[in-house]
């Protein structure tokens, strides 16, 4: 799919807004250009929708696109106040090419099935690497339809925006006392007009919102007349003429805050809902343990679509799937099916726990039940994201369940930390350093003491040669193992601080194919299970860097994290049988020992 971004059509309008065509009848030319979207990202990536909204005017006469082998122009039939809207912000921002999929994806295409028609396959592959064109520009903007015509709403949006009707943040947002009751069902009503408007009901303009993330720019059409109010505000409305530009991160995380508050007050608690359905800050809504694929999934059920198999290209390309579904082979298939199958061949975690586990006994009858959501994110890491890299890898669905591969490991001695330090410690940033050494070197020796020396020697020399004034680099290919040991590290220490237990692992390869000593270190929440060996008394984990080499995952892949504690089957078989226990976190050493196939068997409830 890079191929695609590496030669990206785009259109550029012409330096002399004057200019005009002689033919088709005086219109602005537009012209085609091709543009590396990999290097050059001074480009606009467009989101607005084909059907015209209440407030805009449908006509189009004034642009004319260039034809792809140049040989001509052609009328455009994108209404003009669509190209003289966007082509005013590229004036502003100096910008010289324009995205926009009506002209920029070849929209002509056969409905046959598996067709090798050129023009069907290179739509098929714009459609898959859509995203990317909205996640390398540096302009995404998209167009609202609704126009600002009070010159009020403009100054309670600036309030909104300014965060001036909320105190407090994502742990407990509240009414200021200044703010009336009256107030806030006008900003209340307010949001709600805005984010009724067509653009926040369509799934392709969701995937394009979701994608452009903090670099998107919704622009709301205002009179010419607010001009100067407009102006008051410096920068919360930006100074693009007759536009008032809002960064799309910083609306959503506004008006989620606001409606939190007014559910604390039981104010329009069905317009809240709605409200927080279009323009919800997952960042806030979501609990630390979940993963933001389910909440995508629930949204775009509420999005429309010309064909219901679009929403798994755009599930796929917002929840960085790099395993496609054929969506054009699957257009009268159950979709609920069809989600799920793309959620498994993607390594989502699930729960098949042999008749314990209660999220199989939930009401709910949506395939959400069959996946994990109680993942724990290390500290000082972004939890939705870490969430949602936690997927298994190289799946396969059989009729047995989900084949994949990983390390499996073989529990042995608890370590209990609380009989051993004091009680938990909170500490400044200033003084953390000292304190992760001094417990590294206390969890050095009690390793020694228990048998485990691999363990002990790894961790002296992280102690030895870490460089303890430097934060953690971001997370690359080249620096993943580097980077996931010493994560984990800094959760033992936490868990340590906190008492926890853990629990020394040895790397089981087979009944005659065992590492002689322990090389991983989980922290351990059931200890009051203590019969060594039992069926429970295994973890299985995955850890590898995202893929540049395969042509599947190159465009659309993510490191992968798993460290679950499991029930285990059939270990003298070629293929253990495996059952979702609990998330069990912890720090593991396997370097040059292969990944073993594994299968997790469906659930019952299938």
């Amino acid at each position: 799919m890079w191929k695609y971004i590496r030669h990206l059509e785009v259109l550029c309008p012409p330096s002399d807004p004057a200019m005009r065509l002689d033919w088709p009848q005086g219109r602005v030319p537009l012209r085609r250009h091709w543009i590396n979207a990999r290097k050059e990202k001074r480009f606009v990536a467009l989101s607005y929708t084909w059907e015209e909204s209440d407030d805009e005017d449908k006509t189009h006469e004034r642009y004319a696109v260039q034809a792809r082998d140049k040989a001509r122009y052609f009328p455009c039939k994108v209404r003009d106040c669509v190209f003289e809207r966007i082509l005013e912000y590229m004036r502003v921002h100096d910008i010289f090419y324009l995205w926009i999929d009506r002209y920029c994806i070849a929209q002509r295409a056969c409905k046959a099935h598996h067709c090798k028609h050129k023009k069907c396959a290179t739509k098929r592959k714009a459609l898959h690497a859509s995203d990317l064109v909205y996640g390398n520009s540096q302009f995404p903007v998209a167009l609202l339809g609704r126009e600002m015509n009070q010159i009020q709403d403009v100054r309670l949006l600036a309030k909104i925006m300014g965060g001036r009707l909320v105190v407090g943040g994502i742990d407990g947002a509240r009414l200021s006392r200044k703010t009336s009751r009256e107030e806030v069902r006008g900003a209340l009503a307010l949001l709600d007009a805005i984010t009724s408007d067509k653009w926040w009901t369509r799934a392709w303009t969701f995937q394009e919102n979701y994608r452009g993330g903090t670099r998107m720019t919704l622009l709301i059409h205002h009179s010419p007349d607010f001009e100067k109010t407009k102006r008051e505000f410096g920068d919360v409305f930006g100074y693009v003429p007759g536009e008032l530009s809002i960064q799309s991160t910083s609306f959503f995380k506004h008006t989620t805050l606001l409606c939190l508050a007014a559910l604390e007050e039981s104010l329009e608690i069905g317009m809240v809902h709605r409200i927080l359905r279009a323009a919800g800050r997952y960042s806030i809504l979501l609990h630390k343990s979940e993963s933001m694929t389910s909440r995508i999934i629930a949204d775009l059920q509420f999005k429309e679509a010309t064909v219901a198999s679009d929403i798994l290209a755009i599930i796929a390309n917002c929840c960085t799937y790099p395993v496609r579904l054929d969506v054009k082979s699957l257009d009268k298939e159950d979709i609920s099916v069809n989600i799920l199958a793309l959620r498994l061949l993607n390594g989502e975690v699930f729960h098949n726990g042999r008749g314990r586990n209660q999220y199989l006994t939930r009401p709910k009858r949506t395939t959400e039940r069959f996946f994990f959501s109680q993942f724990e994110a290390p500290p000082n890491h972004h939890r939705l994201t870490y969430n949602k890299h936690c997927r298994f890898d190289d799946v396969y669905l059989t009729s047995t369940g989900v084949e994949t591969t990983g390390h499996l490991w073989k529990l042995e001695k608890l370590i209990r930390t609380d009989e051993l330090l004091p009680g938990p410690l909170r500490l400044k940033p200033s003084k953390r350093t000292l304190i992760t050494r001094d417990r590294l070197t206390q969890l050095r020796d009690m390793l020694r003491d228990n048998g485990a020396q691999f363990l002990a020697e790894k961790i002296d020399h992280f102690i030895r040669y870490n460089d303890w004034n430097s934060p953690l680099r971001p997370l690359t290919r080249s620096g993943f193992s580097r980077h996931w040991v010493s994560t984990m590290i800094q959760e033992v220490i936490a868990a340590m601080e906190d008492g926890k237990v853990l629990r020394l692992g040895r790397l089981y390869g087979s009944p005659t194919n065992e590492t002689p000593q322990s090389s991983a270190l989980f922290i351990y929440k059931d200890d009051a299970h203590r019969e060594p060996f039992g069926p429970s008394d295994y973890a299985f984990t995955v850890l590898r860097p995202k893929s540049v080499d395969d042509k599947l995952r190159n465009y659309n892949d993510l490191h992968r994290h798993v460290s679950i504690q499991v029930e285990v089957a059939g270990l003298a078989d070629s293929l253990p049988r495996l059952y979702f226990k609990q998330w069990m976190p912890g720090s593991c050493f396997f370097s040059g020992c292969p990944r073993r196939k594994v299968v997790f068997p469906w659930p019952d409830i299938l």
